[in-house]
């Protein structure tokens, strides 16, 4: 039946598709805010929400989840499509240029297709309507923040009694990272923790957030709740 052919589809993407991380790394001065964050004319910043596009002719993204979320820690995202398509879609740094889009993944009245992500930047989710060939055009972007002490604060989940705090990592160490399909090692980014203990428990350096304004987003009690050693040796601070 109809369902079926959509599951076999599904599968073919997951199988067949490019998976991996991209080959390129945001830079420091292009990250983006949580300024681009928000929707519907609404001034606050929502994170994993849901993107319904409006169609055109060139369009075939019907939605995407998320439309914003905190980098540093595996993010799926969803990209809904529409019935009848062809091609290919990728993903691009800030556009869709020519030799930029990587990830490619084949459609074929594919139903939905999926990318595993782990560092922070805009990707654009680019089609063209031929394999291998043609102008990419741009769906639609979505965006991954640093996790920044602030934007963490912004992270919680149900055991949660504060926000979470910054964990900061050397260079050099690594992390398996699944990638839809297998399991790689990876350059392990900085994230957001639970709580300090979590983080010195990977080697890490905890950094919370300060903020006088917005008490119920302050972290800095979860800092001072680490032991004198660690705090003494800088491994658990406070910043704005």
């Amino acid at each position: 039946g109809r369902s079926t052919g959509c599951l076999f589809r599904l599968a073919a993407v997951l199988l067949e598709g490019a998976l991996g991380l991209p080959a390129w790394r945001t830079s420091s001065a292009n990250m983006p805010t949580l300024k681009l964050c928000t929707l519907n004319n609404d001034p606050a910043a929502r994170l994993n929400s849901k993107i319904t596009l409006r169609p055109t002719a060139d369009m075939v993204v019907r939605w995407i989840r998320p439309n914003c979320a905190v980098g540093g820690t595996e993010v799926r995202v969803d990209a809904l499509l529409l019935e009848k398509n062809k091609g290919e879609v990728g993903l691009g740094e800030r556009g869709c240029s020519a030799g930029g889009v990587d990830l490619r993944q084949p459609l074929n009245d594919t139903w939905a297709v999926f990318w595993f992500l782990l560092y922070p930047g805009t990707y654009t989710i680019c089609h063209r309507p031929l394999e291998g060939r043609g102008r990419w055009r741009e769906q639609t972007r979505f965006h991954l923040v640093e996790p920044t002490p602030q934007h963490c604060s912004q992270v919680q989940n149900a055991s949660s009694v504060r926000p979470f705090v910054r964990c900061e990592f050397p260079h050099g160490q690594t992390q398996t990272f699944f990638d839809g399909f297998v399991n790689e090692p990876t350059e392990k980014p900085h994230r957001c923790t639970f709580d300090c203990s979590e983080c010195l428990a990977e080697g890490g350096t905890c950094v919370c957030y300060e903020s006088a304004s917005k008490p119920n987003l302050d972290t800095c009690e979860v800092c001072r709740s680490c032991p004198d050693s660690a705090q003494a040796a800088g491994l658990c601070t406070c910043s704005r």
